[in-house]
């Protein structure tokens, strides 16, 4: 297992983030973080403005404003705090933690879904 890339505490990224490996951010971040069936922390010193797309699993210990979907699991810390909508399978509110917005646990589905066929 490889280490994380992390984004230290002093510092800034605007724009989009991408990658294909596990990330931690104890910095700022502003824009769109991508980091596709990996797992995304943000650390207690974090400050995230993003959406947050196609992550395995999200940990908040920091401060979150944005939108985060996740494949597995979003855990927002006693330390952490979000203020966006969520949709994940799985979703963890540790005692403490801040959150305001919505939650959508539905499965993600590949096929659409179809309404009941009407019977005659």
């Amino acid at each position: 297992m490889t280490n994380p890339i992390c984004i230290g505490s002093s510092m800034r990224i605007e724009g989009e983030l991408t990658g294909h490996e596990d990330l931690v951010i104890d910095g700022t971040v502003e824009g769109r973080i991508v980091v596709k069936g990996h797992q995304l922390t943000i650390g207690e010193n974090g400050r995230v403005t993003a959406e947050i797309h196609d992550a395995g699993t999200v940990i908040v210990q920091g401060k979150l404003v944005g939108n985060i979907s996740a494949e597995h699991k979003i855990e927002i810390g006693s330390t952490g705090s979000i203020l966006g909508n969520l949709r994940a399978p799985r979703i963890v509110l540790a005692e403490g933690a801040r959150f305001k917005g919505s939650i959508d646990m539905e499965p993600r589905s590949t096929a659409p879904r179809r309404a009941p066929a009407e019977r005659s």
